[in-house]
């Protein structure tokens, strides 16, 4: 369609194609909606998946946070308690 509005451009530019200096240069309807809503879905997949990634981000914060770094006393230091290897 880009291809479409540029040789009608042109065109009239040209003198090619004559037409009433009150008809616009540009396809409206239908295909001006398409163009508006993928534009749209587009920043809000964007938006999602940077939610997305952010939530996952700091969930693994959090989980590392509450289960690795907060473990009983025993197993710090014997190397047989059974939390002892996650570390």
């Amino acid at each position: 369609m880009e291809n479409a509005q540029r040789e009608i451009r042109t065109a009239v530019a040209d003198g090619r194609l004559k037409k009433p200096a009150t008809n616009p240069n540009y396809f409206a309807g239908n295909y001006q909606q398409q163009i508006l809503a993928n534009q749209r879905m587009a920043l809000v997949v964007l938006i999602a998946l940077l939610v997305i990634i952010l939530i996952l981000y700091f969930h693994g914060l959090v989980f590392e946070f509450c289960f690795f770094w907060y473990q009983p006393a025993g197993c710090l230091s014997d190397p047989e308690h059974p939390k002892f290897l996650l570390r």
